[in-house]
This record gives structure tokens, C-alpha cells and sequence, in this order.
């Protein structure tokens, strides 16, 4: 207790407030800018009636449950930038906290305070989790309660029937934010059981009663088996984000600083760096034997606190104050300049500039575009992965999901025949229906997902397109919004 009380304390609490101070700023720089794509498909779902949410969060592959607390939030206060990422904006403020937290329960002892302190640091200027922090997705929820669960399931170790109790609700709640947190959710599971056979830390539960935590939590999670399948039947669309060494460097660097310990780590770093490592490693042989590609920084977001929590707890190994010091400000510094704010700043003057889809600006050129052209088609390329299966026969639901970017909070006022979704794949090489749209109308405002470099092939394409029935494309507009393209084309 009177350990407990010391790291209480009001320096203590003081450098805490001021590291999340500093979060809420890193968090607060970017909140009003354009939403990206992904977020635009949260605006859809949220725009509907309570009863559309789920089925526009299916369309995208997402559970429902992130969706419906916007969708409450966005009621409650209209719906704006700020208003869609608040959620996420307050559990990315609250994370270095619930971190701090964490590791007050990892059996440092004397070591905590430090630890504790350069944890929450570490957190704070993760790249990671100031990206989620100011997006309108589940993921920075998912952190926080990633350290939630962690915390719990140390927690229960003891017996605690209460903590058990939480973390099955915890660790049903945070399933349902994004399903492939699974991943973790087994992991904390298996940990648990493999210490209770084992008799490590103190344990005192019986191995057979986590076997019932897991079965309920399965049990409870069971309803989303139908729309699981359902995503795993289009995983083959997902490899072209996914990389299956891109993720790994910082969990290597992990491995790498729990070497320094000498002796075994205490119980707790060794859940923790467990918890972290176990779901790397499932994404990773996923990914490699082509079972289902998850090695991608959103699939496994949950194992962020724990990562920075080992971080700071391994650099506290040596028993000389000093070391402990320098180990603190040389891991800080690293982290600092792996999250890329220092390089941002000195070029850009902003954190981070990782979200290069200005939609907003964009959607505004097109309906200026649209009205010095009244009639001509508006061709949507959202760059959604589902939407390649526009070239087949589809109903009215795909069409309006390949449509949301111009249908969300950045509306685009148009009659709904001028409105025509691209694929994904190969946008300017057109489909005979919609060639023929064009033709008739006279031209087309078209909106790329593409970088100004990749759109000039697609202009390639839409000119043989046309040439095929004897026509000439000719661009008389381009604009660029970053990673979105506005051309406007004049058929003849």
C-alpha cells in the first residue's frame, strides 16, 4: 500500500496530466480535417435510420456496434468531423492513462513509477494510435480496450470473480467493435490457462475455470458467425493492403529489449509481452499461408498498449538508477522519431500527414464542375475493395455503397441517374452500360481515388474506351485533392 500510495503521488499525477495533455494536442491538431474514405463509410451507415446501420456496416465488412455509438453520438450533437471522430478522439485521449494503469500492474515494484510514467509517454506519441485517435473508425476503442482487457485478466488471476466477470464483457464488447480482435481475445485466454496449469504468479484459479470464461465468451460471441463467413468469403480482395513484413519491425525491436532481462520477467511483463506477441504471430502464419491476411496494423491495434508497456517495462531492467534513466530517455527519444512527428513538423508543420484524401474540397469542384456541365454523368471511383463486383450482375445495395463517398457528410447534389460507382480495379476501362451513358450525355465529371500519377493511366484508358466506339475522350479539367482526382472529360 505504501508503494502504491508513492506512485499515487502528486508529481506523479501531475507529469500524467501533462503527457495527456500532450496527447489531446497530438489528437486535437488534425480533428477538423477531411474525413477519408473509410470514414465516409462511417458517415453513410450513421445517416441512415437506427435499422440501416447494421446492414451499411456489413457492406464494409464491420460489425455494427461502433456504428450505432456514432450513430447515437451524431444525433445528439449533428454530424460534423469533430462529432463522427469523437468517440475515437476520447478513448486515443484517455489510452496513455488506462496504460499507465496497466503497467502499475505488472509486478515492477520499485520500478514502477518510472515505467509507468514512460509507458504512458510512449503511447502518446505512438504513430498508431494518434492516427486512430483522430479517425472516424473502431480502432482506437479497440486499444483502449485492448489495455482494459489486459488489465482485467491480471486482475482475475487472483480470483477476483468480478474481474472475471469484466473481462468476458470486455472481451465480448471488444469482438464486436472489430471481429478480428479474436486474435487477442485467445490470447489473454490462453494465457491465462496456460498459467493456471502452471501455477505462475498468483494464480489461484483452477485451469478449468477459465476453460468456462472462454466457452461463455464464445458462446456470446457465436452470433457473428454468419456475416464472418461472409467476410472470409471476399478475404482474397484484402491482400492489396496487406504486407506481411510492414507490421513487424516494432514487435522485433519488442523481442529484442526483453532479451536485456537477465532474470525471468515478472509475471505480468511476461502476460503482457504474451499478449502482444501471440496475436503478431497468428496474423502473421494467417497471412503467410493465405488462410486469411491479418498481419495489417488495424487487425491487430488491440496489442498496441501492451507493446509500449513492455517497452517501457524492459527498459527499466537495470537495478542502477542512471541506467534505468538513460535506458528511459534513449526508448522515449526512438519512439518519438519512429512515430515520424518530429520529421511531420520540420516539413509539413503538422503531426501527421497520413490522411491524403481530401474529400471535401474534392465533392465541392464536382458540383461545380457539375453545374457548368448540367447532364453529363458523374462517375464515382471510391476505391473500395467490395466494389469490383459492380462489373457483375449486382442489386441497388452495392451501387449505393460504391456511391456513399458522394452520399455522406460531403453530399453531392445530383440526380441519382448521373450518379454511376466505378470498380475498384481498372476504373477507366468502362463497362459497355456505362460507356454508353457517357456517350449520350456528352461527357462526364469523373472523382479517382488514385494518386495524379495513377489517374494519368486511368485517362489512358477512358481515351480507349471511347475510341472503341469511335469517339474521342478529350480531358478539358483537372484537379487534384490529394489522393483524389477530379477530370472532367468531353465526349465527341
Amino acid at each position: 500500500m505504501r508503494e502504491m500510495s508513492r506512485i499515487s503521488s502528486w508529481p506523479n499525477w501531475s507529469i500524467l496530466a501533462a503527457i495527456t495533455a500532450l496527447a489531446a494536442v497530438l489528437r486535437l491538431w488534425q480533428i477538423g480535417e477531411s474525413l477519408w474514405v473509410d470514414e465516409l463509410h462511417t458517415s453513410w451507415c450513421v445517416q441512415g435510420s437506427f435499422s440501416q446501420v447494421a446492414k451499411r456496416a456489413a457492406l464494409g465488412n464491420q460489425s455494427p456496434l461502433y456504428f450505432y455509438l456514432v450513430w447515437g453520438v451524431t444525433r445528439l450533437l449533428g454530424e460534423s468531423e469533430f462529432s463522427l471522430r469523437l468517440p475515437s478522439l476520447l478513448a486515443g485521449i484517455a489510452l496513455p492513462g488506462m496504460t499507465w494503469l496497466l503497467v502499475r500492474r505488472l509486478g515492477l515494484e520499485a520500478k514502477t513509477e518510472a515505467a509507468s510514467l514512460l509507458a504512458a509517454l510512449l503511447v502518446s506519441i505512438d504513430h498508431t494510435s494518434i492516427f486512430f485517435a483522430t479517425e472516424a473508425r473502431p480502432y482506437a476503442l479497440v486499444e483502449l480496450l485492448g489495455a482494459v482487457s489486459l488489465l482485467l485478466a491480471i486482475r482475475a488471476i487472483r480470483g477476483d470473480l468480478l474481474s472475471r466477470i469484466a473481462l468476458v464483457a470486455v472481451q465480448v464488447t471488444l469482438f464486436y467493435l472489430q471481429y478480428s480482435t479474436v486474435l487477442y481475445i485467445a490470447a489473454i485466454f490462453g494465457c491465462l490457462l496456460v498459467s493456471s496449469i502452471f501455477g505462475m504468479g498468483d494464480h489461484s484459479l483452477h485451469w478449468k475455470a477459465w476453460i468456462v470464461d472462454g466457452g461463455v465468451t464464445l458462446l456470446l460471441c457465436l452470433p457473428a458467425t454468419l456475416q464472418i463467413v461472409e467476410i472470409a468469403s471476399r478475404r482474397g480482395a484484402w491482400t492489396s493492403f496487406v504486407n506481411l513484413y510492414s507490421t513487424a519491425d516494432v514487435y522485433v525491436a519488442l523481442v529484442a529489449m526483453l532479451v536485456l532481462w537477465v532474470r525471468i520477467p515478472p509475471a505480468g511483463v511476461l502476460m503482457a509481452a504474451a499478449t502482444c506477441l501471440i496475436p503478431v504471430l497468428l496474423a502473421w502464419g494467417l497471412t503467410y499461408w493465405s488462410i486469411a491476411p491479418l498481419l495489417h496494423t488495424r487487425y491487430i491495434v488491440a496489442t498496441t498498449p501492451a507493446l509500449w508497456a513492455c517497452f517501457a517495462a524492459s527498459s527499466q531492467v537495470s537495478d542502477h538508477q542512471r541506467w534505468r534513466c538513460l535506458a528511459a530517455i534513449v526508448v522515449a527519444a526512438l519512439a518519438l522519431w519512429w512515430s515520424g512527428i518530429v520529421q511531420n513538423f520540420l516539413a509539413e508543420r503538422t503531426p501527421l500527414i497520413d490522411r491524403t484524401e481530401n474529400w471535401r474540397s474534392a465533392i465541392s469542384a464536382v458540383q461545380r464542375e457539375h453545374q457548368q456541365h448540367s447532364g453529363w454523368k458523374i462517375l464515382v471511383h471510391s476505391g473500395l475493395i467490395e466494389t469490383d463486383a459492380l462489373r457483375q450482375p449486382h442489386d441497388g445495395k452495392l451501387r449505393e455503397y460504391g456511391l456513399l463517398p458522394v452520399k455522406a457528410l460531403y453530399p453531392l447534389h445530383a440526380e441519382g441517374n448521373d450518379l454511376i460507382p466505378l470498380p475498384m480495379s481498372e476504373p477507366g476501362k468502362l463497362t459497355a452500360e456505362t460507356r454508353n451513358e457517357v456517350l449520350r450525355a456528352g461527357g462526364a465529371v469523373i472523382i479517382l481515388r488514385l494518386s495524379a500519377v495513377r489517374a494519368a493511366a486511368v485517362e489512358k484508358d477512358l481515351a480507349q474506351s471511347f475510341a472503341e466506339k469511335d469517339a474521342a475522350a478529350t480531358v478539358i479539367n483537372r484537379q487534384a485533392f490529394g489522393d483524389v482526382q477530379v477530370i472532367t472529360v468531353q465526349v465527341r
